[in-house]
């Protein structure tokens, strides 16, 4: 069962009072950050808002996609948005999007239009079938 821990919900992410002194884990490493509250606070706000910028920074990068892997994935889909067929203003499409995980790699990209890839936004794919299968029974109920 092992010892319990000690949850303080007022102290910064990943601050740790142990034996009268402040700790910041990371790792499974702990930083000795002194005894006094408000410096230790303020170094482990410090620390985390430094973590959070990297990960900003990594899903920034990992949005992104080299010209050589947009031309490879245009060429694949031939020029046309996987969604609807519309062949201009195409853009590059996570089909499971960054902010839920996906990748940038060939397997998750698509050709998509510009509507297409605004409409289905970081959505859910059924979703947005859905709202596409709506968007043309409108468009062949209005050309009849």
């Amino acid at each position: 069962m092992g010892r319990p821990r000690l949850i303080n919900k007022d102290f910064p992410k990943r601050l740790h009072l142990r034996h009268g002194a402040y700790y910041y884990v990371f790792s499974g490493k702990w930083l000795h950050l002194g005894s006094e509250y408000e410096k230790a606070a303020a170094a482990a706000d410090s620390f985390n808002r430094q973590k959070a910028e990297a990960r900003l920074a990594a899903l920034a990068t990992a949005r992104t996609v080299c010209t050589e892997l947009r031309e490879m994935i245009l060429v694949r889909d031939a020029y046309k948005c996987v969604y609807c067929g519309a062949t201009e203003s195409l853009e590059i499409d996570h089909v499971i999007p960054v902010a839920k995980g996906g990748a940038t790699t060939r397997l998750n990209l698509v050709t998509a239009c510009t509507s297409c890839n605004t409409t289905k936004s970081d959505g859910d794919l059924a979703e947005f079938f859905v709202a596409l299968h709506r968007v043309v029974e409108r468009c062949m109920t209005q050309a009849a």
